[in-house]
């Protein structure tokens, strides 16, 4: 899908995983840190295959993006999240 010439892509996750977003009219948008985490848990499913070391991480904030991480108990989750090292 594109909005304002930016490809947006869109993937059912758990509905545990349904927070940390804000509306924008009838679209839901990640907060960056929540992004990263669902990328994170849909390439530990299987589902998606994507180069993290290629990705941008400067509009991270770290501290933030570690505590969501902390309400995620899939362990093949928090083994790809010790894989790439953020």
């Amino acid at each position: 899908m594109l909005i304002d010439e930016k490809e947006f892509e869109y993937v059912q996750i758990n509905h545990k995983l349904y927070w940390g977003f804000r509306r924008e009219g009838q679209t839901l948008i990640a907060a960056p840190e929540k992004a990263l985490l669902d990328m994170i848990y849909i390439v530990s499913k299987g589902l998606r295959r994507i180069e993290f070391e290629d990705l941008d991480y400067s509009p991270i904030n770290k501290r933030d993006f570690h505590k969501m991480c902390q309400r995620i108990d899939y362990l093949p989750f928090l083994n790809k999240l010790k894989e790439i090292g953020i």
